[in-house]
């Protein structure tokens, strides 16, 4: 039983911290691009990319492979949903979120660079907030 339960609830952890990073990012960190001149944000960009990648690119990993884990070794409604959840996260950072912030650091963003990376930045928040909720029901058994 314990074998089971603490990779599980290691796996609820990341996403708890995933959701509270990504509220810091949508509430806090995004808006404050816009009122950071040009020249110092490219600077201030790259030190922040390579800083919050320690802590974002570990937690993604470990959604992924638990995720994938999870839905292997318990196939159910609780963890394909879950697994793409996590997918469509991946996706959608990769295909919006990436090129925005390479605009960005290539010092080529401007007001609608800001306005489109805090705008499409809700629904990663709202999904993020949806893989954890999702998580602590299965967690709770009210999925099966």
């Amino acid at each position: 039983m314990i074998q089971v339960v603490l990779p599980a609830f290691g796996l609820l952890l990341a996403d708890l911290a995933m959701l509270g990073v990504i509220l810091c990012v949508q509430l806090i960190i995004y808006p404050s691009f816009a009122h950071i001149a040009r020249k110092q944000l490219v600077q201030w960009h790259a030190l922040y990319t390579r800083r919050i990648s320690f802590l974002v690119v570990p937690l993604m990993l470990v959604q992924l492979v638990g995720g994938g884990y999870w839905f292997l070794s318990q196939p159910g409604l609780a963890s394909a949903v879950y697994l793409v959840l996590v997918l469509l996260l991946w996706g959608l950072t990769f295909r919006i979120f990436v090129p925005l912030h390479k605009r960005i650091g290539a010092g080529v963003a401007d007001e609608r660079t800001f306005a489109r990376l805090v705008g499409k930045n809700w629904y990663r928040t709202a999904l993020w907030a949806v893989v954890f909720l999702w998580h602590l029901a299965a967690w709770a058994e009210w999925i099966p």
